[in-house]
């Protein structure tokens, strides 16, 4: 009998929580998740993926297995305060999107079939840069296989590197698993593949320069989404080409010509 995804998702817990107790421990640094895992049914529609969580990163910390698939309780749970308005990370999060931010909305906000996590649970305060490699390295291997299990249509990574930490950081029998190009010459953001899923990465949403504007990265994100639908087989430079000539038409056809 196939196993389901809570069966799967408490042997994945039960391996690496010991894991990253004993990291914890050894770097003095904490780890947390994000969304719940404890309520996923069924393969998931969005997985939205940071690098890692930013603090200070002085302390341990220590989980059991039935507790991390609780997801951040402290903050998940609580993310909306009174007036149903959520934290600058997620409002910039769910308007990247395509979702607002001044109540919960039942597609972004299901938690059954969106999930919301890192590339590593350790904290550091500077990302990447300063996050110790053994932690961002075990890191990615149990996110790859969280993937693995959740297997959702999309990732979003939210982080303009993330494609070149994930190639850094992987073991090299499985970085050809990762596909990428870079949309346009001035903008970082890349659309590719994460093994066989659909992925793209943008900016982080606590970023403060948004290169063009927050509201272009909701223009890019549903753009991808839209040609990988109508063409699921179309190769990565074709949907590169398809991004750039659809904006240039925008661009053509419906500003005025005093404006060219």
């Amino acid at each position: 009998m196939e196993k389901t995804k809570q069966e799967l998702l408490k042997e994945w817990s039960e391996l690496w929580i010991p894991k990253f107790n004993e990291l914890s421990q050894k770097y003095n640094t904490p780890y947390y998740t994000q969304s719940p895992l404890n309520v996923i049914e069924t393969d998931i529609e969005l997985m939205v993926v940071g690098i890692n969580p930013k603090g200070n990163g002085k302390c341990t910390s220590t989980h059991t297995v039935d507790g991390y698939l609780e997801g951040n309780k402290e903050w998940w749970s609580k993310r909306f305060n009174k007036e149903l308005k959520d934290s600058r990370f997620l409002a910039n999060g769910r308007l990247f999107l395509g979702y607002g931010s001044k109540c919960p909305d039942s597609q972004i906000d299901d938690d059954k079939k969106v999930v919301w996590t890192n590339l590593s649970p350790f904290e550091s305060s500077k990302g990447v840069s300063n996050l110790k490699k053994e932690l961002l390295a075990e890191g990615i291997k149990s996110t790859i296989e969280l993937i693995n299990i959740l297997k959702p249509k999309r990732i979003v990574f939210m982080e303009t590197n993330a494609f070149d930490t994930l190639r850094k950081n992987m073991d090299e029998s499985e970085s050809d698993a990762i596909q990428s190009v870079q949309v346009f010459d001035n903008l970082k953001w890349e659309v590719g593949t994460f093994f066989g899923i659909p992925a793209v990465s943008i900016l982080h949403p606590s970023a403060t320069d948004w290169l063009v504007s927050k509201y272009f990265i909701s223009v890019f994100l549903f753009l991808h989404n839209l040609i990988i639908h109508e063409f699921p087989n179309k190769p990565l430079k074709e949907i590169r080409n398809a991004m750039r000539n659809e904006l240039k038409l925008w661009k053509q056809r419906i500003q005025a010509e005093d404006e060219l």
